[in-house]
């Protein structure tokens, strides 16, 4: 094999890392088990943000990985939204529950395994907020 043609590949290689890296994210954020939440942003339109659900002891939560998620940014302002899980658009009022973290954490890595994993290699899981849900109607 020429120099030329060794040194191509060689330089193909960090696109090819970073494209396995990209596919692997997004497998993980968006395989199964996504849901989708909307929100109201300042100016009142919808923000539309997939996030991971699980349930526990009764409930529906949700994880915010920081703080500064524009989604959690907009409950903060105003905790009402909408959620499609699993085919069905259901309203809810948001409760912010920091200490219910660590609990929704740890239900988050049972449900989603390598997934979260993957993701908490991007994002530091220390810094994550648990968010409950209350729903205002019955599943459509």
């Amino acid at each position: 094999m020429s120099a030329a043609r060794i040194a191509a590949r060689l330089a193909l290689a960090p696109v090819g890392l970073l494209v396995a890296f990209a596919a692997t994210t997004w497998l993980a954020l968006e395989r199964s088990g996504v849901a989708v939440v909307w929100t109201r942003v300042p100016g009142g339109d919808l923000r539309a943000t997939h996030v991971w659900t699980v349930e526990r002891d009764g409930a529906t939560w949700l994880e915010a990985g920081k703080p500064e998620n524009p989604w959690f940014a907009d409950l903060r302002r105003d905790p009402h939204l909408t959620i499609e899980l699993d085919g069905a658009k259901r309203d809810a009022v948001a409760e912010i529950v920091p200490e219910a973290s660590p609990a929704v954490r740890a239900a988050m890595r049972a449900k989603y395994g390598w997934r979260d994993a993957w993701v908490q290699l991007l994002v530091e899981a220390n810094r994550a907020t648990a968010v409950q849900l209350r729903f205002s109607d019955p599943p459509s």
